[in-house]
């Protein structure tokens, strides 16, 4: 993904259970970020059921770190 493919004002929606997260309080480790090129270019909403992470407090304020995208089971 090209760091100039996104302008600064654009936001990435993320919903975490029924309401919208601020995007600033979400962090997404590297595994995370080559998953969210689909996400960013089509602009679709990033549900945090759907991905694996933590919460984590850093310099009082609570982050959520994404880790992973979950994988989906499938029974044969």
């Amino acid at each position: 993904m090209s760091k100039n493919q996104f302008h600064a004002g654009n936001k990435l929606n993320i919903l975490g259970g029924d309401k919208e997260n601020i995007s600033t309080n979400v962090c997404f480790t590297g595994n995370a970020i080559a998953l969210l090129n689909n996400y960013a270019a089509t602009g679709t909403t990033i549900h945090l059921d759907d991905w694996d992470g933590y919460n984590e407090l850093r310099s009082g304020s609570l982050y959520y770190i994404v880790t992973d995208i979950k994988k989906v089971a499938i029974s044969v």
